[in-house]
């Protein structure tokens, strides 16, 4: 397995701006229930009610209280302790709530039916690290589940180029400013991609991201993990221990071009 490394100042400035962003905290609060019903859906495609569940990356908690809504017994980490403070207010029986570092998650192996995470993987800078961590504390039998945006999608580009061109407001990724620097992502990312598709290896490639405590940052900037499909489905092809159910199979362009849906839906079993 390849990967490009991040250095020990990018990995502590990322992991002092999650923890002290209260801004950061404050724009995931103002989500409606309805940002999260597609990760409610598919965790309930695969995990039975009254499962032990960990949410991995919970933010501010909002998904783990209606995961625990839905009959989960829900224990949530997340390494920001201004989410966790917000989190709390919403513990309940069956829904508790940590500030924990999901790269040294603080809990015994083999104790959760199931690990999930939301829009975090994007986040992390050690993603075999975070894998196996979440398949040491699942139990056989158990399932990780992973949705994410497909950060080398061709759609996460071409539709706000499209937003550019009908002068629309346009949200484009990673800083870039302008119509003809998101050619050149666009083409870069396109590389990118082929050569995972060729590749029999995975190979997890990080960025430098861009960190801004504002309430009104663009998502995804702060990124830090070029999440692709392809380098779980290769990294899950060549671990023994654990099988695929899931790769994909959500929405029209993920059923019919898996690699190039504009997000990642996963779901893996610990064996």
């Amino acid at each position: 397995m390849k990967k490009n490394k991040l250095s020990i100042d990018t990995k502590n400035e990322l992991a002092g701006y999650y923890r002290g962003a209260d801004k950061y905290s404050e724009r995931l609060e103002s989500h409606s229930a309805s940002a999260y019903a597609e990760y409610i859906e598919f965790v309930k495609r695969f995990i039975p009610a009254e499962a032990k569940l960990m949410d991995a990356g919970c933010g501010t908690g909002l998904p783990a209280f209606l995961l625990a809504k839905n009959g989960y017994d829900v224990i949530g980490i997340d390494l920001s302790s201004s989410s966790i403070k917000r989190a709390q207010a919403r513990e309940r029986a069956n829904l508790k709530f940590f500030c924990a570092d999901s790269l040294k998650i603080p809990f015994k192996n083999e104790i959760f039916d199931c690990v999930a995470t939301f829009l975090v993987i994007e986040h992390i800078p050690d993603i075999p690290q975070f894998i196996e961590e979440m398949l040491r504390v699942t139990k056989h039998g158990g399932r990780i589940i992973i949705l994410s945006p497909n950060l080398l999608s061709p759609f996460n580009i071409l539709l706000p180029l499209l937003d550019s061109i009908l002068c629309k407001k346009a949200n484009f990724l990673f800083g870039v400013d302008s119509f003809w620097g998101m050619i050149k992502l666009l083409c870069r990312h396109t590389g990118l991609l082929i050569k995972k598709k060729l590749c029999c290896n995975p190979e997890f490639t990080y960025r430098q991201p861009i960190l801004e405590n504002r309430v009104d940052f663009i998502a995804d900037n702060d990124s830090v993990y070029l999440a692709c499909p392809i380098d779980f489905k290769r990294y899950f092809e060549k671990m023994k221990g654990t099988k695929i159910e899931n790769y994909q199979g959500y929405g029209r362009i993920g059923k019919i071009f898996p690699d190039l849906a504009t997000g990642i839906h996963l779901a893996v079993r610990k064996l």
